[in-house]
């Protein structure tokens, strides 16, 4: 269980700055994750940069939540782009936002899927 409070408080389990790439083999499952508090996206993973799932690589997220205003992404958010490999697998269920402007219950991605 992983989770994070306030303002600008994003990625409940993973916070990423810059590029990122799942590849391979590698699995990231992340599960009963959650940020709370304005400015705060991202309740499982969020990627501050352009992020890639490519080979037989997984991206996972189970139970997990945003809460508060301008808080996409309830499991995941990509702040730029979203590139996923037509090997690959990414995953979100029972996931949830609530609060205004946070779009995105699942997945949220303010570039390119």
């Amino acid at each position: 269980r992983a989770t994070t409070a306030g303002v600008n408080s994003p990625g409940g389990a993973v916070l990423v700055f810059g590029e990122a790439t799942v590849a391979g083999d590698a699995v990231v499952a992340v599960s009963l994750a959650s940020t709370s508090g304005e400015r705060s996206p991202g309740g499982a993973v969020c990627f501050l940069g352009a992020a890639s799932v490519s080979g037989n690589a997984s991206l996972v997220a189970d139970d997990c939540h945003t809460g508060g205003e301008n808080s996409p992404g309830g499991a995941l958010f990509a702040d730029t782009t979203l590139s996923v490999d037509n090997e690959s697998v990414v995953s979100v269920t029972n996931s949830s936002t609530m609060g205004t402007s946070s779009g995105g219950g699942a997945l949220a991605v303010t570039g390119a899927l």
